[in-house]
C-alpha cells in the first residue's frame, strides 16, 4: 500500500510539474505575443502621428501627383508611385510626409534628380500596373552614359536590395572587392571598346598555383583579364585580346615561337599601396624594335605579358608568372610603364592570389530584377518535453511569432530609414529651387547642391542672380498679399465653373490674399469644401497666381550637354555627402566629341584645383 501511495505521489508531482512547465511555456508565448503587438501598435501610432503632423488629409490612391524632376514635370497616380512597398520611394509618395516635401512655385513636389533617370523609374512603375506576375516588366534602363545615375537613384530611393539588384558591377573575385576597382577596370576596357562581363576561369587558391592548371583552364578562351595580388599588398595585372595557349608554333624559319600577337593589351596597377593612384599601362605605339609582342604561352609559364624576341630563344617579359612568383624584371620594355617601373620594376614578387577572367562580349550593367529569397533566420529552440501534439502546437506558435518579429523589425527599420531619408533629401523652400535656362534647355536645382562648392563661380552666379530674382518675386507677392477678401471674392467670381456656394464660403470666411496664397487641400477641407474636382480646380488656379511670382530663369550660355553633366555630378556628390547612398559617385562619362568642351566649361565654373572633383 505504501508503495502505491508513493507512486501516486510521484505521479501527482510529475503532473504538477508538467502543468507548471506548460503554464510557464504558454505564459512565455503570451508575453512574447503581447510584446510584439505592443511594438506593432507603437509603430502604427508613430506613423499615424507622422501622417497627422506632416501628411496630407487627401492621400487616396487615385490622387494625381505632379513631380518636378530637375525641371521636367512627370505625372502619375499616387497608387502607381507607391507600388514598391517598404521602399523610400513608397514612403516619399505615401502622403505621410506631404508637408515636408520640397515644392516648386507651382506647388509640385520637387525632386533634385536627373529627369531622364526618374522618368525611367516611373515608366517601370506604370508598366507594373498592366503586368501580371508571370510577365513582369524589364527593370528601368537608360543610355550607358547615365546608367550610373540611374543606379544611384535606385540606391537613394531604396530600390536596390528590395526590388532590384545591381548588374555585374562586382565580378566573382576575392581580389576585386570594391565597386571602385571594378568600375576602374571596366572604364579602362571601355576606353578601347573592349568592355564585357568578367567570367572567372581560374583562381590560384581554388585551382592550385600551377602553370599547367592555368593553361588547362584558360587556353583558347579569347580575351582575358589577369588580376594578381602580391604578398606585400600590390594589386596589378593585365588584359590581352589574344587567347592564351601552350602549344608550340613553328615560324617560317623553323624556330619555336610561343608568342601570340595581341592587337589590344594593357597592364595596370590598382592598389594604393606604394602608388598615388591607379595606373593603366598601354602597349607602346608602333614599337617594332624587338619584333613580335603580345602574350607568351609556354607551358612552363603562367600568364606572361610583353614578350619580345630580338633573337630567338631570348624573351623579355614586362610581367611574367612562374608558379608562385611574379617577375617584373623588364617592366616598361613594351608597355608604357616608366613611372610604375621606378617603384616595382626589376623585382620578383610572391603571389598571394591570382585570378583570370574571360572578358565576355557585352556587359550586363545597370539594374536587374532581384531574385526574391527567404531570409535565413535562426529557428527558435524546439520544445520536446510535452506530448507530440502539444509540442507541435507550441513549436508552431513560436515559429509564427518569430516570423512576425522578423517582419516587424523590417517595418521598424523601414520607417526609421524613411524618417532619415525625408529629413536629408528635403530641406529647402521654393525660394531655394533655382531655374536655369541653359541655352533653351530648362534645368532646375536646389541651391543646397552647391554647398560643397560655395566658392565656385557657379555658386556665385546662382546666389547673386538668385538674390535679384527673390527681390522681383517679393514685389509680385506683395500685390497678391495685399488683396482684400473682396478682391478674392471678385477673383473667384471670375473663375468659370466654381459653384456659388463655394464663392459664398470664401466670402463668409473673409479669405484675404495672404490666406489665399497659403491655402492648401487641408485648408479647403477645413472650409467645408469637400468636392475633389472643385478643390483641385481652385488649387490649380491659385498655382497660376503663384507662377507669376516664381523665380525667373538664370541664363547659362553654355552647352546643355556639358552643363547637365556638371549638375548631375553635383547631385550625386550631394547625396553621397548626406549619406543617402554609400557609393561615392564616379566621374562623368563624356562622349569623345564633347570632352574638350566639357573640360573648358568645368574649368570656367570651377577654376584651378577646384575642378578636380569632376575632371
Amino acid at each position: 500500500m505504501d508503495k502505491i501511495e508513493d507512486a501516486n505521489k510521484k505521479l501527482q508531482e510529475s503532473q504538477d510539474e508538467l502543468r507548471r512547465d506548460l503554464d510557464a511555456e504558454l505564459k512565455k508565448l503570451s508575453a512574447k505575443e503581447k510584446g510584439l503587438k505592443d511594438r506593432l501598435n507603437e509603430l502604427n501610432n508613430k506613423k499615424a502621428e507622422c501622417a497627422e503632423e506632416h501628411g496630407s488629409m487627401i492621400d487616396e490612391d487615385d490622387d494625381f501627383i505632379e513631380v518636378n524632376a530637375g525641371g521636367k514635370v512627370i505625372a502619375a497616380k499616387r497608387s502607381t508611385l507607391t507600388q514598391l512597398k517598404e521602399t523610400r520611394l513608397e514612403a516619399l509618395f505615401s502622403g505621410r510626409w506631404d508637408k515636408k516635401l520640397d515644392r516648386d512655385a507651382n506647388g509640385r513636389i520637387f525632386l533634385d534628380v536627373n529627369p531622364t533617370c526618374f522618368q525611367a523609374i516611373v515608366d517601370y512603375l506604370n508598366e507594373m500596373t498592366i503586368s501580371c506576375e508571370n510577365n513582369p516588366p524589364e527593370p528601368p534602363s537608360v543610355e550607358s552614359e547615365i546608367e550610373h545615375i540611374l543606379v544611384h537613384q535606385a540606391l537613394a530611393f531604396g530600390l536596390v536590395g528590395k526590388v532590384f539588384s545591381l548588374g555585374k558591377n562586382l565580378p566573382d573575385s576575392t581580389i576585386i572587392e570594391s565597386t571602385r576597382d571594378a568600375d576602374i577596370l571596366h572604364d579602362w576596357l571601355q576606353e578601347d571598346g573592349l568592355d564585357g562581363d568578367f567570367n572567372l576561369l581560374y583562381r590560384s587558391s581554388r585551382d592550385s598555383r600551377n602553370d599547367s592548371t592555368f593553361h588547362s583552364k584558360c587556353d583558347n578562351k579569347g580575351p582575358t583579364l589577369t588580376v594578381i595580388k602580391t604578398s606585400d599588398g600590390i594589386v596589378l595585372g593585365g588584359y590581352t585580346d589574344a587567347s592564351w595557349r601552350s602549344d608550340c608554333i613553328y615560324d617560317s624559319q623553323g624556330y619555336n615561337n610561343y608568342v601570340s600577337s595581341a592587337t589590344r593589351s594593357f597592364l595596370f596597377v590598382l592598389s594604393k599601396r606604394k602608388f598615388r593612384m591607379p595606373s593603366k599601362m598601354r602597349m607602346k605605339a608602333n614599337d617594332n624594335t624587338y619584333g613580335s609582342k603580345g602574350n607568351y604561352g609556354h607551358p612552363s609559364y603562367g600568364p606572361s605579358f610583353g614578350t619580345t624576341q630580338q633573337y630567338y630563344g631570348y624573351a623579355y617579359f614586362d610581367m611574367s608568372v612562374r608558379g608562385s612568383s611574379l617577375e617584373l624584371h623588364y617592366l616598361g620594355n613594351l608597355y608604357d610603364a616608366k613611372n610604375v617601373a621606378r617603384q616595382i620594376g626589376n623585382s620578383t614578387k610572391t603571389i598571394q592570389e591570382m585570378e583570370v577572367f574571360q572578358v565576355a562580349s557585352g556587359r550586363t550593367k545597370g539594374l536587374t530584377m532581384l531574385k526574391q529569397t527567404k531570409k535565413q533566420v535562426t529557428s527558435p529552440k524546439t520544445i520536446h518535453k510535452f506530448t507530440k501534439n502539444i509540442n507541435d502546437a507550441i513549436n508552431s506558435k513560436w515559429k509564427c511569432l518569430q516570423d512576425f518579429e522578423n517582419e516587424l523589425a523590417s517595418l521598424e527599420d523601414a520607417f526609421k530609414d524613411e524618417e532619415t531619408f525625408i529629413s536629408q533629401f528635403f530641406n529647402g523652400t521654393p525660394a531655394d529651387i533655382t531655374a536655369l535656362n541653359v541655352r533653351g534647355s530648362i534645368m532646375m536645382i536646389n541651391k543646397s547642391i552647391l554647398d560643397q562648392h560655395k566658392q565656385s563661380v557657379l555658386a556665385a552666379k546662382v546666389v547673386t542672380e538668385g538674390r535679384k530674382d527673390t527681390d522681383a518675386k517679393a514685389t509680385t507677392l506683395k500685390t497678391i498679399e495685399k488683396w482684400s477678401h473682396e478682391d478674392v471674392v471678385a477673383w473667384m467670381n471670375g473663375l468659370e465653373g466654381v459653384p456659388d456656394s463655394v464663392v459664398s464660403t470664401f466670402e463668409g470666411n473673409e479669405v484675404a490674399g495672404r490666406e489665399l496664397v497659403a491655402l492648401g487641400k487641408e485648408g479647403m477641407l477645413d472650409l467645408g469644401i469637400t468636392r475633389k474636382p472643385t478643390i483641385y480646380f481652385i488649387l490649380n488656379e491659385i498655382k497660376k497666381l503663384q507662377s507669376a511670382s516664381s523665380n525667373p530663369e538664370i541664363l547659362i550660355e553654355h552647352s546643355p550637354y556639358c552643363f547637365e553633366k556638371i549638375i548631375d555630378h553635383l547631385r550625386l556628390e550631394n547625396a553621397f555627402v548626406k549619406n543617402l547612398v554609400n557609393t561615392e559617385p564616379k566621374k562623368p562619362t563624356v562622349r569623345a566629341s564633347e570632352k574638350a568642351r566639357f573640360k573648358k566649361v568645368v574649368e570656367h565654373y570651377f577654376p584651378g584645383d577646384s575642378s578636380k572633383f569632376i575632371l
